[in-house]
């Protein structure tokens, strides 16, 4: 079994503060969480479903406003995310790309 750094996990566990440009997405990999801080976004979803809005219970599809101060969870990495109609501030935790 390998060992793990304390730092490792440390970082793993720590939530960033990403900016995502307007016209811009934050596509989350599987199990990446996301909480839309400042401006707005809609959600981007796949074939497989939507976001998960932990805080409500709901999925989440294409289109939808992304709700502020929510927990969003990723299922899977199939491109699903956030599309910044501004500039948006997300706090996440987990892998992600923007594009």
């Amino acid at each position: 079994d390998p060992l793990v750094t304390r730092t490792y996990v440390e970082e793993r566990l720590k939530l960033k503060v990403v900016e995502v440009p307007a016209g811009k997405r934050i596509v989350a990999g599987a199990g990446t969480e996301l909480i839309l801080r400042a401006g707005s976004a809609t959600v981007v979803d796949s074939q497989s479903g939507g976001l998960c809005d932990v805080t409500d219970g709901v999925d989440l599809r294409k289109g939808t406003r992304a709700p502020g101060n929510h927990l969003l969870i990723a299922p899977r990495d199939d491109g699903r995310g956030l599309l910044a109609e501004n500039q948006v501030i997300v706090l996440v935790r987990g892998d992600y790309r923007i594009e």
